[in-house]
């Protein structure tokens, strides 16, 4: 308890990024009607997996907007650069951050997640999921999941953390300007910003498929949306990366970074395998010595 009220005492900053334009908070498209901002979400299990009570998280505005990343009304299309080779933008930490996973218990697991979400306009959803997802995989999300998604993210849950991030970075001497960050704790309730909440690894028990990651992992990225206005259709799926791997990736200091990078060709791929035979047999020639 003594932990957790200093982390919910922290007045924590957004990471240090050179964004046009901060915003006081996580915006769900409200004041940008159709074209919320996507928002990092970070939490522990404080080494009991099974007890949500003691579980802890961290959520920043990243100041980037769905449409930053896709437009278009019935059809999508990605935003040149977002989904292009070689393209990458990495978001500093900041002291708070890395305050934060500093003082995560020895054995707790962190995962992580980046969503976005359109609450007032076309349902739109843009969301990492973990390593080795498919679009297969999440075709079975329905529109109705991405209303209530719309809903319980962009309303309930987006409300609650942008009153955490107010009150926390009340009188915070030169980061009034910057993007609003925040900590909280199970018994924030939708405030809350890991597993038991909306935006836990199955978002509420809204998806079927794990949207988060281990630190370190570089996890796929994902639009769903709904052109058909029939609740029960199944959303529309669309993996970002055109021949290429485009991925959010959060480092052991807090860093966090989109990247897009090539698909190794089979060539690449059967060197890489030699090289492993070579040096597999180098080692066992040794030991045999």
């Amino acid at each position: 308890m003594k932990f957790q009220r200093k982390l919910l005492a922290l007045a924590v900053m957004g990471f240090a990024l050179a964004a046009p334009a901060a915003h006081a908070a996580i915006d769900n498209g409200v004041n940008s009607p159709g074209n919320g901002e996507l928002f990092l979400n970070v939490w522990s299990d404080q080494g009991t997996a099974a007890n949500l009570a003691d579980d802890i998280a961290y959520t920043l505005d990243t100041g980037l907007h769905i449409n930053d990343f896709t437009i278009g009304a019935t059809t999508q299309t990605f935003v040149a650069g977002k989904d292009s080779l070689s393209f990458s933008k990495t978001f500093l930490p900041d002291a708070h951050v890395g305050t934060f996973l500093s003082s995560v218990l020895t054995g707790s697991t962190v995962r992580f997640n980046v969503v976005g979400t359109d609450s007032f306009a076309a349902d739109r959803f843009l969301t990492t999921a973990a390593v080795g997802t498919t679009e297969g995989n999440i075709a079975s999300t329905s529109a109705t999941s991405l209303h209530t998604l719309g809903s319980q993210i962009g309303g309930s849950a987006i409300g609650a953390i942008n009153i955490l991030a107010n009150t926390q970075n009340v009188g915070a001497t030169g980061f009034v300007s910057e993007n609003l960050s925040n900590a909280s704790a199970f018994s924030n309730g939708t405030g809350y910003a890991g597993d038991g909440g909306f935006l836990g690894q199955n978002l509420g028990g809204n998806v079927l498929f794990n949207s988060s990651g281990v630190i370190g992992q570089k996890l796929p990225f994902f639009l769903l949306y709904e052109t058909s206005g029939s609740n029960t259709a199944p959303a529309l799926v669309h993996q970002f990366g055109t021949n290429a791997i485009a991925s959010w990736t959060l480092g052991a200091n807090g860093a966090l970074t989109y990247d897009v990078t090539p698909v190794p060709e089979a060539d690449t791929w059967a060197m890489f395998a030699a090289g492993l035979l070579v040096v597999g047999a180098i080692a066992r020639r040794r030991l045999s010595v």
